[in-house]
């Protein structure tokens, strides 16, 4: 289907939105330096933590500019996937679903990273309301928490946006259409997912390493798959933005970097 100017325009919607400095307290570069420097020296104050955490694509990109050490950088990553795989998990558990936590794939995280977590049906087959119950329960969940530590933001944030959390659904417990519908929903929310079911298997493989090599047909649909999300990704996201997003490998999103990783199929 042909995409029109309006079309574009709501799609981009929720990504401004989830950066909007106006959904949540205006901390100051100083303040998110010193909360940051609280967390990695383990005497962080419950809204130190929560400020750290409700900003980490900031601290990501002060470890981008050289604002922080690496070490801070490191911990602060820690302790900040620590506590969204805490969230996450009871955003799934909520409505009686899991979530599969990978293995970290590299000793240390990169700036620019983000968090895709795979939803699991427990046994049973996912829908497209239990994705987008994912999604608004973990909404709610970070929100509940920086209440609790004393941090004011306003409701209805899109914290899944703002904090780069996609919660997948497993290509394995959807009907190819379901699986379409649901990542369609996340993407429209300012997420980046694989839309094609056949490409979000595939890249699983990779990950647990059970594949060495692609065939020509698997490596083209990977390959179109991967052009059309980094696409979607230079119209959705600011030029600042782009520019220090550089994801890990092991992962089901799409960047420059998942671009080189994926040229050692091609060739």
């Amino acid at each position: 289907m042909k995409k029109t100017a309006k079309w574009f325009a709501a799609s981009l919607f929720p990504v401004f939105m989830a950066f909007s400095p106006l959904l949540a307290e205006n901390i100051s570069n100083d303040e998110l330096i010193a909360s940051a420097m609280a967390v990695a020296e383990g005497r962080a104050t419950p809204r130190q933590q929560a400020i750290a955490f409700s900003n980490n694509d900031r601290i990501n990109n002060l470890a981008l500019t050289g604002k922080i050490s690496n070490s801070v950088y490191q911990t602060n990553q820690e302790v900040f996937v620590k506590k969204n795989d805490e969230l996450i998990r009871h955003a799934a558990g909520k409505s009686g679903m899991t979530v599969d936590v990978p293995e970290k794939q590299t000793k240390d995280y990169k700036p620019g990273t983000d968090t895709d977590r795979q939803l699991l049906g427990s046994g049973r087959e996912l829908t497209v309301q239990n994705v987008k119950d994912a999604r608004n329960n973990y909404n709610q969940a970070v929100a509940d928490y920086l209440k609790q530590a004393g941090f004011k933001a306003d409701s209805g944030t899109n914290w899944a946006a703002r904090l780069t959390t996609d919660i997948m659904p497993s290509p394995h417990q959807m009907k190819p259409d379901a699986f379409r519908e649901a990542t369609r929903y996340i993407n429209s929310q300012g997420g980046l997912a694989y839309n094609d079911p056949e490409a979000a298997q595939l890249q699983l493989d990779i990950d647990k390493g059970n594949r060495s090599s692609l065939t020509a047909a698997e490596a083209a649909a990977y390959h179109r798959e991967m052009q059309r999300k980094i696409r979607h990704e230079h119209r959705s996201r600011a030029p600042a933005e782009r520019k220090s997003r550089c994801y890990r490998p092991g992962k089901t999103r799409k960047s420059r970097c998942r671009n080189q990783e994926a040229h050692r199929f091609f060739e």
